[in-house]
Parts: structure tokens; sequence; C-alpha cells
């Protein structure tokens, strides 16, 4: 995991949208909710992105957030801008950060990832989550996480099989839902 990270989606809540920004400094365990100061000029970018989504999306029903597009161009257009973001973004950080740039409305990006003496894997933009937080996830599912924890530890040679961490992500994604997006 690099020393910082940046976190940027467009979440979409009652006909609006807006940017949903995290700044997290790994190593002091700092947050915030701005662009860091090497960032700044790509505001403009940013809510233009954003601009796009509140022209183009609407909310169809359930918790589906793939289906709300106007037009299947928009959309493109959306990815096509998030991928450009999060370039510029890395470009003007640097090395030591960690960037994402979510390419859907309201998604939250989950991401697993071992941790010294951490029991549980699954990490939000704030930080690390806790079980608590994911209610919709099946005990099982659960229970193999915390596993997958152990063997993902630092401390753990060689950690987990790649297959396994392949197959607990696919079905961490299904029970998620389309409102996450699993990262390892």
């Amino acid at each position: 995991m690099a020393a910082q990270s940046l976190s940027v989606s467009v979440a979409w809540f009652l006909g609006a949208s807006g940017l949903w920004l995290r700044t997290s400094d790994h190593t002091t365990g700092a947050e915030t909710e701005d662009l860091p100061a090497p960032a700044q000029a790509l505001w403009t970018q940013l809510y233009d992105w954003a601009d796009l989504v509140h022209d183009n999306y609407v909310w169809v029903s359930g918790l589906d957030v793939t289906r709300g597009w106007r037009d299947e161009e928009a959309r493109r257009q959306f990815v096509r801008e998030a991928d450009d973001l999060g370039h510029r973004l890395r470009r003007v950080l640097g090395k030591g950060w960690d960037v994402d740039v979510s390419p859907e409305p309201g998604v939250t990006v989950v991401r697993m990832a071992g941790e010294y003496g951490c029991r549980w894997p699954l990490w939000v933009a704030g930080g690390q989550s806790d079980p608590g937080s994911f209610s919709m996830l099946s005990d099982r599912t659960l229970e193999r996480l915390e596993r997958w924890a152990e063997l993902a530890d630092p401390d753990h040679h060689p950690g987990p099989p790649p297959e396994l961490t392949a197959e607990l992500r696919a079905d961490l994604a299904r029970e998620l839902g389309s409102r996450f997006r699993v990262v390892v």
C-alpha cells in the first residue's frame, strides 16, 4: 500500500450529483476531504466530470447503478474521463500516491488488503472498515475474509494463493452488489 491515497467518485443522491473525495496519509493516519495541494489545478476538470452525471444520469430503481445512463455515449465519456482524471492525478501527485477514480457514479471502492495484525481485510477511502459496515455479507464470506486476512498479513509468507484471492474477490463482489467495486 502506498504512503498516501486519494479516492474520487461522483455521488448521486436524490437527483443531484456531487464530488466525493478522500485523501489519506497512511503514515500519520490523517484524512481530509480535499484535493492535495499539487492537484488543486484539476478542480475544474473534476467538476466538469461530475456534471456529466448530473446532465445524463437518472435514478432508475433499486441498487443497480449501471442502468441510469440516458445514453450509452454519455456513459462511455464518463468512463473515459474517469480514466483520464486518474492518469492526470497520478502524474501530478507522483509515485507515493495510490489514486482511485471510480468510473461509475455512486459506487464505493472496497480494497482487499492485508496489513500487520489486522483481522479484517476490507479498506475503503476512509481507511480500514469493520465487519459491521457490511451487513449484507453472509457469515461464510465474513469468516473467509478473516481467514484471508491472516494469510495476507505481510508477516505471513508466501501470502494467500492467487486462486483463493480471485475466488473470494468474485464472491465478495457478488454479495456486495453493483454499489461496490472490489479491488485487490
